[in-house]
């Protein structure tokens, strides 16, 4: 360390500079050494390497298997004690292999943690009420979906009605029509439009008592969404003077709306 020291003041500044960078280096490799414990290295917070990647790969959302042959008794039970939102698949009786072999009956759950959870944590649940295996789940709306293959023609299918909802758990809105939600908010645009509707609890209201279709689309994921164009739509008329209520093609020509 001593002789980099001497060289770095001897050397031109761009020398000088690139031995810097190797001190730094240096120092840095000896903090990792000096923090070395039971053959894991430690992060520069005083946390494993190991735990770190933890941290980073917690979710809130898992799924298992179950076996009813090798499942606990009353494993719903057991699964429903842990008072986590869960989603229990049909029994899968019919699935078949790609060489056309029966599979083992089994269910699909899914669970649904207020919080994220490390692989480790969502694991000793899993445990509890004899799950097999335990993946982190990248989309639970396609993953709840799976539960009858709906979405698998090839595949055997299963009744969304017989899926089992435990601790508040809702299947349902996975699965609703798109097409038909993108249809219902394009209605709900058109009437903001028409009315001059500048109150997210009057279309609330309204849609309770006059278009009750709307409800569920109001209710959901698209709330924010049409708040923020029931505030756009206003703002636009507000500013009508400033040319905000109309939009303009390349020609300079006025689109109607």
């Amino acid at each position: 360390m001593y002789h980099a020291a001497r060289l770095a003041g001897s050397m031109p500044h761009g020398g000088a500079r690139d031995c810097q960078h190797v001190m730094q280096n240096i120092i840095a490799c000896k903090y990792i050494l000096w923090n070395r414990v039971d053959s894991r290295f430690l992060c520069y917070n005083g946390t494993s390497l190991k735990q770190e990647d933890e941290k980073m790969s917690r979710t809130r959302n898992f799924a298992t298997i179950v076996y009813p042959e090798s499942a606990p008794e009353g494993w719903q039970s057991k699964l429903e004690e842990q008072a986590v939102k869960a989603f229990v698949s049909p029994l899968h009786d019919k699935d078949k292999t790609e060489k056309g072999e029966k599979k083992k009956e089994h269910y699909h759950v899914i669970l649904s943690f207020d919080s994220v959870k490390t692989d480790k944590q969502a694991q000793n649940v899993v445990s509890c009420f004899g799950g097999v295996g335990c993946i982190a789940v990248n989309s639970l709306r396609s993953q709840v979906r799976y539960l009858t293959h709906i979405d698998s023609p090839y595949k055997a299918q299963y009744r969304k009605e017989d899926i089992v909802c435990l601790s508040g758990a809702d299947a349902a809105p996975f699965f609703v029509d798109k097409a038909n939600d993108d249809k219902i908010i394009g209605d709900i645009e058109d009437f903001i439009i028409e009315t001059q509707c500048k109150s997210f609890a009057l279309l609330a209201v309204y849609a309770r008592k006059v278009k009750p279709e709307w409800v569920d689309v109001i209710r959901s994921k698209n709330c924010f969404y049409i708040k923020e164009f029931i505030q756009s739509y206003a703002y636009s008329v507000k500013n009508k003077e400033q040319g905000y209520n109309y939009l303009m093609d390349k020609q300079g020509n006025i689109i109607e709306l």
